[in-house]
């Protein structure tokens, strides 16, 4: 019960200090108001986009230096600097490795200069509070992430092509992400590696109805 109560408690004090960091007080206030706001109400819109792997041709790459590698379920130092980076993924990563993810990571000695979070099977968008079952030879890019530190020194795309490799290897032939909208880097990175952006997720709460709206990109809407 302890650790129940305790773990979303560190990850708003760890949301909170880094968007102090980010952005400064006016931002991180306004964001602490429209979190105050959500309890009531919701609407978001999120991207989903994809890459077909089995047409993919395998680049040579150029690491960086970086030692890139999948990571272990007992790596636990590794773990605890993942878990820092994203705050939604503090006391997850552990048990997403137990059920099948996998986790591509960047080092630079022993500190993690960035990450890839894979998952199969059934998955759970945050972001849209929904749930969505894919195939056998589907997957989905929870979450990728380069440290402050590291960036722009062509990472990301380094982790999203080592990823692709990995996955092609396992026979996926279908590959997922998503991002909101207004995040121009995460879709600017994910155009350059080929992905193709094919929809969008509506979803909107009042109080506790909550609807979904599904957009496919150039279409009209469909309820799902």
């Amino acid at each position: 019960m302890h650790v129940g109560i305790n773990i979303p408690m560190k990850r708003t004090v760890k949301k909170l200090r880094r968007n102090f960091q980010d952005y400064g007080l006016g931002v991180t206030l306004g964001k602490v108001c429209s979190g105050a706001l959500a309890v009531a109400c919701e609407s978001r819109t999120y991207r989903i986009y994809r890459i077909k792997l089995d047409r993919y041709v395998p680049a040579e790459l150029d690491t960086g230096g970086f030692e890139l590698r999948l990571l272990d379920q007992e790596e636990n130092s590794l773990i605890d600097q993942i878990e820092g980076l994203e705050e939604w993924l503090f006391g997850e990563i552990r048990e997403k490795l137990k059920t099948g993810s996998i986790c591509l990571v960047a080092l630079e000695g022993e500190q993690v200069a960035g990450f890839n979070l894979v998952s199969f099977g059934e998955i759970y968008m945050p972001l849209v509070n929904m749930t969505r079952k894919f195939r056998d030879n589907e997957a989905w890019s929870e979450q990728i992430t380069v440290s402050k530190n590291f960036r722009g020194r062509g990472l990301a795309a380094t982790l999203r092509l080592t990823v692709f490799d990995v996955l092609k290897d396992r026979g996926v032939n279908r590959f997922y992400g998503g991002t909101l909208p207004l995040n121009l880097a995460n879709r600017k990175l994910s155009k350059k590696v080929g992905f193709r952006e094919i929809a969008d997720i509506r979803y909107r709460r009042f109080l506790n109805k909550k609807t979904w709206a599904f957009k496919r990109i150039g279409q009209n809407d469909k309820a799902i």
